[in-house]
């Protein structure tokens, strides 16, 4: 390679550095925002999962449609992804998790109906023929949640009405800054087991809240009935349509959280990669250089010998 093209390339590199880092510390800003937004999310998500799993162990199926099954013979599934990309593995991880759902299920095209968050879930799945029921894009930075009662009773309607036998969201979790986790979890029927898997979920294996694991004991002192007013289907109405959109909405925040984190970590892996390799670049140029001047020196002593 010439010295010219080496210095170019040179040039280049350090400008892409340039504009991973700006990308890398603008992620670190929405990083912590959003960070912040899902883990005060968790403790309100927390005990308001809590307190909907002591009614529906209390409560009969009959009450509540949330809670009853119906026949019908396909699945609905809530995929809550990123609008862009340059976030390491995220979205691959994500469908990848999907792919798993569908061969765990044993569903296709036909069987399956999606409702897409996100520009990159909505084009994955588009792309391989699914029902798409329903898709937004470019969600603020997590206070949409009007959106989410638009899906939620979306949801809701097609589950009522006889064709879904079950909802589920996917979504990833944040854990950490550098580990994100995709996860499926059942919106409807509402079930205890479905709802205590979730709330095991929402409590972080260290870290803030991580002492809730030892506060409550899920299977202990379950409640066997409940005294409503005015009665328990009216109670249930109002307040189960409002938590299945607090579950969905709970699924985008923490979806931006590891969003923001993978964007993050992967433009600090882009700018510390562009320096390495402008180092061994520049090495590279200094050797060339050198060489060249070793040469031009070697062919003047020689002109110089043979004048002699």
């Amino acid at each position: 390679m010439a010295l010219r093209d080496i210095k170019n390339k040179i040039t280049s590199v350090k400008k892409t550095a340039k504009v991973t880092k700006a990308m890398e510390s603008v992620s670190a800003v929405k990083m912590r925002k959003a960070q912040e937004v899902a883990l005060k999310a968790r403790e309100y998500a927390f005990f308001a999962f809590w307190a909907l799993r002591r009614l529906a162990h209390a409560t009969s199926k009959d009450i509540s449609e949330y809670f009853a099954d119906t026949k019908g013979n396909k699945v609905g599934l809530v995929i809550v992804s990123s609008d862009k990309g340059l976030a390491g593995a995220l979205n691959t991880n994500l469908f990848k998790a999907f792919e798993e759902f569908i061969e765990e299920y044993g569903l296709d095209t036909n069987s399956v109906g999606l409702i897409t968050v996100g520009k990159k879930a909505y084009e994955y799945t588009q792309r391989r023929g699914y029902e798409n029921l329903h898709h937004i894009a470019q969600l603020g930075e997590a206070d949409e949640l009007g959106e989410f009662e638009e899906i939620s009773k979306q949801v809701t309607d097609l589950f009522f009405n006889g064709d879904y036998n079950s909802f589920y969201v996917l979504h990833t979790k944040f854990v950490t800054t550098t580990e994100q986790k995709p996860l499926a979890r059942k919106v409807l029927p509402i079930t205890t087991e479905g709802l205590k898997g979730f709330i095991e979920e929402i409590i972080p294996k260290k870290g803030r809240y991580a002492d809730k694991a030892g506060e409550y004991d899920f299977d202990k002192d379950m409640p066997t009935d409940y005294k409503f007013e005015p009665n328990a289907q009216t109670v249930l109405e109002n307040i189960v349509p409002y938590l299945v959109t607090t579950s969905l909405y709970y699924a985008l925040l923490e979806s931006k959280a590891s969003e923001h984190s993978a964007r993050m970590v992967a433009m600090k892996n882009a700018t510390d990669k562009a320096g390495e390799v402008a180092k061994d670049l520049k090495r590279q140029f200094n050797k060339q250089r050198q060489a060249a001047i070793t040469s031009e020196i070697s062919e003047i002593t020689s002109g110089m010998e043979t004048t002699k």
